[in-house]
């Protein structure tokens, strides 16, 4: 996949819902219509059940009129189903009507029998970030070959940070575009040792480097299991080329000894491996989809590994022996502070945690025998950011409680974050 671009990662918030709401006749009559008022904004009614017309909503979006020429009897209900803002969506006012007109009472509230909340699609810079910040990647994604003596003639680049990758591969004179000769020398001709951080095009242009340092990052991404297995244990098939039979993974160490040590490497070496890097690089680009973007960004492959005929399966490209062979291990770094306050308390207190994502929350208290005293949220989706929520006492006896917090992936329940706290009441 394309790494130079200056794109920045999408905030994980939920951008927009699917509702489904079930309304009940509980009037006396036959009705063909139903009206109703939201307390957000509806994008869009896509199910309207027996109802064949939907009256112009308000230019807010929030009152709505549907009708049809089925009869709704007593009893029997309708199933609307829609999309809406990334609030969960509540109806605040609603009633049945007959050709336009009202009959029965006015409901003042209903909850939808169903709602699915959704996270914008992630970008290239979403999985760039996760990696550096969660992976071994924080200590540096190598370019070259380091050395242990200092003072050193030669060179290699650490990268530790997703903006640094960015800065290194285009800066504001465009891409790099120079042809592949190795760290020799910068574009002023003074040569280039030891550790360097950014080697953006207008201080060292090289077309070389721009590709390994991709390749190595598509190589980490499907390690940590964010784009398919086994990327570095592909076989490239060129009969051609003189990097024919080497796994993907032998192919960037070449490049690495050659960007460091480029001395011994010829001119058409240097060709080869940047042509046959950019080909591999290229060789699964496409329209990005997910599989997760709330717990981690990962990424569905763009297309099926028969469909290149210049990759092939290597020997070892199971899922287990790749972790186990790389003994790669990432952090789970969703941490969330939590308190209430006061506590001690007499009878309320507000427990109070911060989000760094959109989530779904639940929030119970339990007793010094583990019973249940209290529901404050079940799975209710909370944004991010500081949240407050009250907890009242005044009907338990003084003692200790127990408030648990478990936090879930809006999209796919996956949990997050779990932990539980105590709190004394007083009385």
């Amino acid at each position: 996949m394309s790494l130079a671009t200056a794109e920045k990662a999408v905030k994980k918030q939920v951008s927009t819902s699917e509702w489904k709401f079930t309304f009940t006749n509980n009037t006396n009559y036959s009705v063909n219509g139903l009206y109703f008022e939201s307390a957000q904004s509806i994008i869009s009614i896509d199910d309207i059940d027996v109802f064949n017309t939907i009256s112009n909503p308000t230019p807010d979006r929030k009152k709505w009129q549907l009708s049809g020429s089925a009869s709704i009897a007593p009893g029997q209900s309708v199933v609307i189903k829609g999309t809406g803002t990334k609030k969960a969506l509540k109806i605040s006012k609603w009633y049945w009507t007959v050709n336009g007109s009202r009959v029965g009472f006015v409901n003042r509230s209903s909850p939808p029998s169903e709602q699915k909340f959704f996270l914008p699609m992630p970008n290239i810079s979403n999985l760039g970030e996760e990696l550096f910040k969660r992976t071994e990647l924080s200590k540096g994604l190598i370019v070259g070959i380091p050395q242990v003596v200092k003072n050193t003639n030669f060179a290699w680049v650490r990268i530790k940070k997703w903006k640094d990758l960015q800065k290194n591969l285009i800066d504001n004179t465009g891409m790099h575009i120079g042809n592949p000769q190795g760290f020799k020398s910068f574009i002023d001709g003074k040569p280039i040792k030891g550790e360097q951080k950014i080697l953006s095009p207008k201080k060292f242009n090289d077309r070389l480097f721009a590709e390994l340092v991709t390749l190595k990052f598509n190589i980490a991404a499907s390690k940590y299991g964010r784009t398919p297995f086994g990327f570095d244990n592909l076989i490239y098939n060129d009969p051609s080329s003189p990097l024919n039979g080497l796994t993907i993974n032998q192919i960037a160490l070449k490049a690495d000894s050659a960007m460091t040590f480029y001395t011994k490497f010829s001119t058409g070496m240097f060709i080869a491996l940047e042509q046959t890097i950019n080909r591999i690089n290229r060789a699964f680009e496409g329209e990005i989809d997910t599989v997760s973007f709330g717990a981690k960004t990962v990424f569905t492959g763009t297309r099926g590994l028969s469909e290149v005929n210049f990759l092939v399966a290597g020997k070892t490209s199971s899922n287990t022996t790749l972790i186990e062979r790389e003994n790669l291990t990432e952090e789970n770094n969703f941490e969330i502070p939590i308190q209430n306050y006061p506590n001690p308390f007499n009878p309320k207190t507000i427990i109070e945690f911060t989000l760094n994502v959109d989530a779904l929350v639940s929030l119970k208290v339990y007793d010094m025998l583990g019973r249940e005293v209290a529901t404050l949220a079940d799975n209710e989706m909370f944004e991010t950011g500081v949240n407050n929520v009250e907890f009242d006492g005044q009907n338990l006896a003084a003692g200790i409680y127990f408030y648990q917090l478990i936090v879930r992936d809006v999209e796919t329940q996956e949990l997050l974050y779990r932990t539980a706290k105590k709190m004394i009441l007083n009385k």
